[in-house]
């Protein structure tokens, strides 16, 4: 590969010393071959180092006073197992985190939104109205801090149940960002990396959503 390289380039040096009229042609022709080339490689090699990730998550009624966070719980399916590694997700967003969810009123799940909002990533929340200022809410904390919330007031409920980490990573389900979600209602989350074209849906749905809440 080196070699190949090594030799465009000579080639460039030939022509030039053969007829300079064509000193242009040859070395912009030798540059896009060149970067076009290693392009092809570096976002190959990239690509093979991308892992998909699959991975459910279910709540059930089984561990409803497991709620001491401290607690190194042994139940398969333990509510506080299953929110720490939700928690992991979100704090491996490095450009974006999109949230579409019906009710926010886990302290745990608002600390790391917040948390990454102070770390400089883009956040924006779309949650129902009738919730956002409901005793427990989280929506008051987010936005006293400076993230973009929207919502708006109607008869029917704003009942998604979904976030888009820096839009790759898909986390979706039954699960509420609520305490009674996490302690006690039998719940899933599904947390996902492919099919791509199935987590751009969801990307296109928060845009579309966002700019009809503006």
């Amino acid at each position: 590969m080196f070699s190949f390289v090594i030799n465009r380039v000579l080639s460039v040096y030939h022509l030039i010393y053969k007829n300079k009229g064509v000193y242009y042609l040859g070395f912009f022709s030798s540059v896009i071959f060149t970067y076009t080339y290693y392009s092809y490689i570096f976002k190959k090699k990239n690509s093979n180092d991308i892992k998909p990730v699959t991975e459910v998550l279910f709540f059930t009624d089984a561990n409803a006073n497991h709620n001491d966070y401290s607690r190194d719980c042994k139940c398969t399916q333990c509510g506080i197992k299953n929110l720490k590694k939700l928690i992991i997700y979100i704090d491996s967003a490095q450009v974006s985190l999109d949230i579409c969810v019906y009710t926010i009123s886990n302290t745990k799940l608002g600390e790391a939104v917040l948390r990454k909002y102070k770390e400089g990533i883009k956040i924006r929340i779309i949650t129902d109205a009738s919730m956002s200022f409901e005793i427990g809410s989280q929506i008051p904390l987010f936005m006293k801090n400076g993230i973009m919330v929207r919502s708006r007031e109607s008869q029917f409920l704003m009942h998604h149940k979904f976030a888009i980490i820096d839009n790759k990573l898909l986390i979706n389900g039954s699960f509420n960002w609520t305490e009674k979600a996490t302690f006690g209602n039998w719940e899933n989350i599904t947390i996902t990396s492919v099919p791509h074209h199935l987590v751009q849906r969801y990307c296109s749905h928060f845009e579309t959503l966002w700019k009809l809440l503006y």
